[in-house]
């Protein structure tokens, strides 16, 4: 339309428009004669001003859903350019300033967005009317004036006789296009690659880091010569296995075959600049790959063609604004280097037809944790226009959507960013270079911006560094419960509060003065009249242990008012006065002090390996389920266990095969430093869970919510216990020539997710053996992809099966005197069967894992320390030994050879680890931790702990770690276990104690109603309870079960209790029918006259429930019976 009137300006008459109406009626007559000509419409994105660049000390809005491509990366490359261009550099700024006041004046308040040919709103047209003569921009024209564009479909952004403007939102295109034709390409180049060399910089590195992770303008040094070879337009990434080195694309191939030379040959050196401008020499391990990025720096203009179209065959294209989208939306920089890797890898990468640029490919590729295509089908993807500014548009308005864009030059870099989910604040971010964290809070048209620098480490010790996160919790509760009062009394629009160290404050306190409050140090910078910074250095030893020792709310108040304090608000009384109301409620948060006995390194963390990891192993799957022409379908759970036995051993062939490729003894303790970490964060979840508790003074949603989260950690490292012990036995039995591969984290998750489907493989087999039904769900899909899903009725389970674990807590009543006794018979045995007494296996198991004693071994050279774990001759640890014990050194040598892994034999006849036979297996991480090379020592002290309580607490629930070759040991556990059996039912008698209650325990019905002439045969009722005052009888089957250690021995109870065809459960069926049947004659020849209901329980000493059969009693614990029951 617009086209059409400029093409008619001189020709045609003028029509007076004065209101909105007279603008529809205009617009009504023409909408048929330009339907036509519009055709169809094209789809891309619509933007009002959501995605804003920064460029001369603000953020301005601009458009970028216009129907180009990368206009958004073209903006770094074009303030690059004319940064040495004064003229230039104004009208740019006068480009952005016009495309700000068009966005913020225009679109104002909420505009449909249809890509129908319509006509604008009323509130739009009232916008255009009120703001008409700023629009006109006479510098914009003159500069536009003789411009032609490549793109025919282009028109002038304004009339060229009275300069009326035209809202063409392509102009930043246009100004980078007519610069293009203006400026030498030397120039042009060079300012692109600055761009993209600055923009890693700002977002990956601002600060000098210990570790190389780029460098930049490469140059290559000739050790003999000293010859320098110069490559100025260049730059690496590198991590622990990977280089990546970005070259301009018609860099000679000459150069090329040099600079990999470079490399690998030790006649050169490579070297570059760092972050800090710092000239860097840089070595590689021969183990490293190398890719040779080159990157299509020609033409950066967005109004060239995008479409690509790859085949295997074709080197891997990439130009300069793909490079800067890449650059701007990766996580941490090792993903770009990860992302070059995968599209380097035609065995990994996919055919790709791409309309919208390598941008949009690698977000694709993020946002489908780095699989794509997870089958084995040969697929092409197809990437239609405009993907990469529709997420560009999302990215401003959902994702930043509460960016402190006012905050100044602090948040000038926004894809210095990672934005985190579900967190109290508006908006959490983490720096992807790791150098602090920022929560904005947002209220009143004000922003509150907490950030915590990486600064503060400086002024911690062990003690503050483990009390960080509840500190972080204490602060982040205080600004979401506070930000309405602290902004509506806050007289300017931003306020940060920056955490930094004694150092920092130091360096910016020459002109400004220190003030000091209760908890804290600070400084108040006035930075401009929009915003106020508090630099504040805690006073970590009070906050710390006040932290420990305060009960009441009153503590996180005037810690929060504390950092407030000073701070440019209307009235700090009131402000005080407010937030200090809650002093006497109960605490949002707490800590408390937990003795660790063990050695270890307490800030290590697991997490469950990344998604991309599981994709990667599910993609290999597919492979292996399409060459075995598995069938695809959605199979019965009767066909499940053929299905799995058929690919299972297909699969872990294949994770050996992965495991070939790494040193044995170095995947060893990167696995057991895992597995210990795992261990460490098992134990302390349950104590977290046990000091729940007992709190009294904790506000109860956040107890629930610490509790919940407790929980589900817990379980969560309980899981991947199992999957590691699996994965360490592998690695352990796994034949290998030589290697030296570089073990990445990468890696790990990876062997990780294959063991944990393999077990997921032999749970789920085990279940479907043991006649569990309703649980398992497997699918083959079309791309032979294997979908397992967890059933509706499986999460119910094991949901249940969750609350009552941690609420109830499994029969826990002793009998010391007992005890004493049977442990001695146990002693007994088990040094009959070992030669090893009790005392000498747990003298030498503490030794081995006291955190003192490993503390003071560390000091001599020969003891090695890595995180967790420990390496060391025998003989330091035998003369530990002699020197902290009474007992003999031949007690340590038997010990030491009782808990050393007898590699040889971990697996069975056929070459597989048993996994299913935990009672039957000596040879086994969890029982035999201590690996035994040349006369050194390797093991992990957490893990040598967890033997010990295997054993001793182990036994005291009747479990030992292993059956085989403890016959007699186990015989007199099971004696134990017999004391138990009656005791639990004693127990259960003495609940009822009060006079409203007829107890009978072990009764026969027969002689418990003589008169009733009852079947002999019925067997005896465990316990029988009477209850006059509610008339009901309670009727008692109690069974005392050992603990499960595995999903094996859970279903193996409920095979033995309750589905097998003696199960317990179906005998107890028996006696509750006759009894229900005869209850009247029962009751009236007891001397009752009244009508009695009958209650059966099937009560256990742990929590259990009958999963796949019904049954009429019901299934119950011991202390869910204890507390539902008389509560």
């Amino acid at each position: 339309m617009n086209k059409s009137f400029i093409e008619i300006e001189d020709k045609c008459g003028i029509i007076e428009i004065l209101t909105y109406e007279d603008f529809k009626k205009m617009f009504q007559g023409l909408i048929p004669h330009l339907k036509g000509f519009y055709g169809y419409p094209e789809e891309f994105a619509s933007d009002t001003g959501e995605v804003k660049f920064y460029s001369e000390g603000s953020f301005k809005k601009i458009f970028i859903g216009n129907g180009s491509e990368d206009i958004y990366e073209a903006c770094f490359f074009i303030e690059s350019i004319v940064q040495d261009d004064e003229y230039l550099k104004s009208m740019w700024q006068e480009i952005l300033s016009y495309e700000d006041f068009i966005l913020s004046k225009l679109y104002v308040g909420e505009f449909s967005h249809s890509s129908e040919f319509e006509c604008p709103p009323k509130e739009y047209f009232e916008n255009v009317f009120e703001s008409y003569e700023s629009l006109m921009n006479p510098k914009l024209k003159l500069f536009f004036q003789d411009f032609k564009s490549s793109n025919l479909e282009l028109y002038n952004f304004f009339t060229k006789k009275n300069g009326y403007p035209i809202f063409l939102p392509v102009i930043k295109e246009s100004f980078l296009e007519k610069i293009e034709q203006l400026l030498k390409a030397e120039h042009l180049k060079d300012s692109a690659w600055s761009a993209i060399i600055n923009q890693v910089r700002d977002n990956f590195l601002p600060i000098p880091s210990r570790e190389i992770q780029a460098i930049f303008s490469i140059i290559l040094i000739e050790k003999e010569t000293n010859l320098e070879t110069v490559i100025k337009n260049s730059f690496m990434i590198c991590d622990v296995s990977d280089v990546v080195i970005f070259v301009p694309d018609d860099l000679n191939e000459e150069l090329l075959e040099l600079l990999k030379l470079g490399i690998r040959d030790e006649s050169y050196t490579l070297a570059g600049f760092s972050a800090n401008g710092d000239l860097m020499e840089v070595s590689f391990e021969s183990e490293m790959s190398l890719i040779i990025q080159k990157v299509e720096d020609v033409d950066i203009s967005p109004n060239v063609s995008k479409m690509m179209m790859f085949a295997e065959t074709d080197e891997v294209y990439i130009d300069m604004r793909g490079l800067m989208g890449i650059i701007n939306f990766a996580s941490h920089i090792n993903e770009i280097a990860e992302f070059i890797k995968f599209s380097n890898d035609k065995a990994r990468s996919e055919k790709i037809m791409n309309a919208s640029g390598i941008t949009s490919y690698f977000q694709i590729w993020q946002d489908m944790n780095k699989v794509i295509i997870e089958g084995s089908l040969d697929a092409m993807i197809v990437v239609p226009p405009y993907q990469s500014v529709d997420k560009t548009i999302e990215f401003f308005s959902h994702d930043m959507k509460y960016y402190p864009y006012d905050a100044g030059i602090g948040f000038s870099k926004i894809h210095h960013w990672n934005f985190v989910t579900e967190t109290k604040s508006d908006l959490s971010l983490n720096a992807k270079d790791g150098t602090g964290s920022a929560d904005i809070f947002m209220a009143k048209d004000k922003s509150l911006v907490y950030q915590e620098l990486y600064f503060i480490i400086e002024d911690m010790d062990d003690k503050t560094v483990e009390t960080i996160t509840s500190f972080h919790e204490i602060i982040i509760n205080e600004l979401d419960e506070n930000k309405e009062l602290i902004l509506s009394l806050y007289r300017k629009n931003v306020l940060e509060i920056k955490l930094v160290s004694e150092r920092v404050l130091k360096k910016n306190a020459t002109k400004l003065p220190n003030i000091e409050s209760k908890y804290c140090k600070k400084l108040i910078i006035n930075s401009d009249d929009n915003s106020q910074i508090l630099l504040v250095k805690p006073n970590w030893e009070k906050i710390v242990n006040d932290n420990i020792t305060s009960k009441e709310k009153s503590f996180e108040n005037e810690l929060i008012f504390s950092f407030l304090e000073g701070g440019n608000f209307s009235d700090e009384k009131i402000l005080e006065k407010e937030i200090k109301k809650s002093n006497n409620e109960q605490r949002t948060s707490s800590i408390s002090q937990i003795e660790i006995p063990y050695y270890i390194e307490p800030h290590l963390n697991f997490d469950s390996p990344k998604a991309s990891a599981f994709k990667n192993v599910r993609k290999v799957m597919s492979k292996i389920i399409e060459k075995m022409e598995l069938e695809t379908k959605e199979y019965e759970e009767s066909e499940i266990l053929g299905v799995i036995r058929r690919f299972r051993n297909e699969i872990r062939n294949d994770l050996i095969k992965k495991i070939e490729f790494f040193d044995k003894i170095d995947l060893h303790k990167e696995l057991l430093n895992i597995y210990s970490t795992i261990l460490f964060q098992i134990n302390i979840h349950q104590e977290r869970i046990k000091e729940f508790q007992m709190v009294d003074y904790l506000r109860e949603d956040s107890l629930n919510e610490f509790r919940t989260q407790a929980i589900k950690l817990r379980e969560e490292s309980k899981t991947y216990r199992q999957v590691l012990e699996y994965l360490i036995e592998e690695n352990l039995i796994c034949d290998r020539i030589k290697t030296n591969r570089i073990i990445t984290n990468q890696d790990l998750d990876e062997l990780i997710a294959y063991s944990k489907w393999i077990l997921d493989f032999q749970t789920m087999s085990d279940s479907v053996s043991y006649g569990a039904s309703g649980w398992n769900k497997l699918e083959i899909r079309e791309d032979h992809v294997l979908e397992i899903e967890e059933t509706d009725k499986y999460m119910k389970d094991a949901e249940l099966f969750k609350k009552l674990r941690y609420v109830y807590g499994d029969y826990s009543y002793r009998d010391n005197e007992i005890d004493k006794e049977m442990l001695e018979l146990v002693d007994n045995a088990f040094q009959f069967e070992t030669q090893i007494s009790f005392k000498s296996l747990s003298t030498t198991l503490t030794l081995l894992y006291s955190n003192g004693y490993i503390t003071d071994i560390t000091q001599q050279e020969e003891v090695q320390v890595t995180n967790s774990i420990v390496e060391t001759p025998i003989n330091i640890i035998a003369n530990l030994f002699v020197l902290e014990t009474e007992l003999p050194i031949e007690e340590f040598f038997k010990v030491l050879a009782f808990i050393t892994i007898n590699v040889n034999q971990i697996s069975d006849s056929s070459g597989a680890i048993p996994v299913w036979e935990k009672k039957k297996r000596k040879n086994k991480l969890s029982a035999q931790p201590v690996l035994l090379i040349d006369n050194n020592l390797i093991f992990s002290p957490i893990s040598l702990y967890e033997l010990k309580k295997s054993w001793f607490q182990g036994m005291m629930s009747f479990i030992l770690p292993y059956n085989i070759g403890l016959e007699k040991t186990t015989k007199a556990v099971d004696k134990w276990k017999e004391h138990y059996e009656h005791k639990i039912v004693m127990d259960l008698a003495a609940l009822f104690e009060e006079p409203i209650y007829d107890v009978y325990p072990d009764k026969e019905l027969y002689k418990l109603d003589p008169k009733g002439n009852h079947p002999h045969d019925l067997g005896d009722y465990d316990l029988i309870v009477i209850n006059k005052e509610k008339k009901e009888i309670l009727l008692f089957e109690v069974k005392y079960m050992r603990l499960s250690q595995t999903m094996k021995d859970s279903l193996g109870d409920q095979g033995k209790y309750f589905l097998n065809k003696k199960a317990k459960a179906k005998k107890f069926v028996r006696r509750v029918h006759y009894f229900q049947e005869h209850v009247n004659q029962i009751m009236n020849n007891l001397g009752f006259e009244e009508d009695f209901v009958v209650k059966k329980y099937f009560l256990s000493n742990k929590n259990i429930r009958s999963f796949f059969k019904e049954y009429p009693f019901e299934v119950i614990g011991f202390n869910e019976f204890e507390q539902t029951y008389f509560n």
